[in-house]
């Protein structure tokens, strides 16, 4: 209980670990400093410091009084419109403006989204692909009784058989394609996992287990038939069924899709 708590709590916004630097950050917005002094500390934090400073940063910045005050909100949205703002802060800039609870700038926030997004869905989870946990990935991955990602899906000697084996899933997609994967599930089938119905352009239907996607058409197993390579240039319509991997959007937070798919980016050993 020092008569002035500031001068060490800057000391500890200074340390060589990044752990104490973070803990010294949460206890600024605990002290009784100038919130105008405080602000200016929390920007140069968001401006220069490791990503998760400027991640607590961020959050500590929505639970000021007064916070949707702050014209620093104009310049993080303004970042954010022009492509400015890293992926690894997106998230936490999200959680702040609610925390304000401004529905002014809830408002901005969301219009901003919606056209630089332009309405894709890939686009509006950018900020999962940078800045996430392994560590609570790998819970997640294992432990989130919701989520039941091992109840499916294989990995090392564990897991299901439901959906593909995980083992080397780095090595083969990119980590947009895994995000893609866990938010909307449908739209990428796993070889050997994805039913596809297929109208060809001479009036028959094939339907088939869609088991390798090639340059120039798709490879079927169709019922006890070997596989069957149907020309793309003779299919004039294609469905894929829905896939039985639940969507993630609708059980995990941005939070936890972004920590999930930091762990499943570093599955890059092969299954042996």
């Amino acid at each position: 209980k020092p008569d002035s708590i500031l001068d060490h709590i800057e000391l500890a916004m200074k340390d060589n670990s990044r752990a104490v630097r973070v803990v010294g950050l949460d206890l600024l917005t605990k002290t009784d400093i100038s919130q105008d002094l405080m602000v200016n500390l929390l920007q140069d934090v968001i401006q220069n410091r490791t990503t998760a400073e400027k991640q607590a940063a961020l959050l500590s910045l929505g639970n000021l009084e007064n916070s949707a005050e702050l014209p620093i909100w104009n310049t993080l949205l303004d970042d954010l419109s022009k492509n400015k703002l890293p992926k690894e802060v997106m998230i936490e800039l999200e959680e702040a403006i609610d925390a304000t609870n401004s529905a002014e700038l809830r408002a901005n926030y969301d219009k901003i989204q919606e056209t630089r997004t332009n309405g894709d869905l890939v686009a509006l989870y950018s900020g999962a692909l940078e800045g996430g946990s392994v560590r609570a990935g790998r819970n997640i991955f294992f432990q989130n009784q919701t989520a039941q990602c091992i109840r499916c899906h294989g990995y090392d000697d564990m897991g299901g058989v439901a959906g593909p084996h995980l083992n080397g899933i780095a090595n083969r997609v990119t980590k947009t394609e895994l995000l893609e994967a866990l938010i909307d599930p449908s739209k990428r089938l796993a070889p050997g996992y994805g039913f596809v119905q297929l109208e060809l352009k001479d009036g028959t239907s094939v339907n088939g287990t869609l088991m390798e996607e090639k340059e120039d058409g798709l490879v079927l197993k169709v019922g006890a038939k070997p596989d069957t390579l149907i020309m793309n240039s003779s299919i004039a319509e294609r469905k894929n069924s829905p896939s039985s991997m639940p969507d993630m959007k609708a059980i995990l937070t941005k939070r936890e899709i972004r920590d999930l798919l930091s762990f499943l980016s570093t599955m890059d050993k092969e299954w042996e």
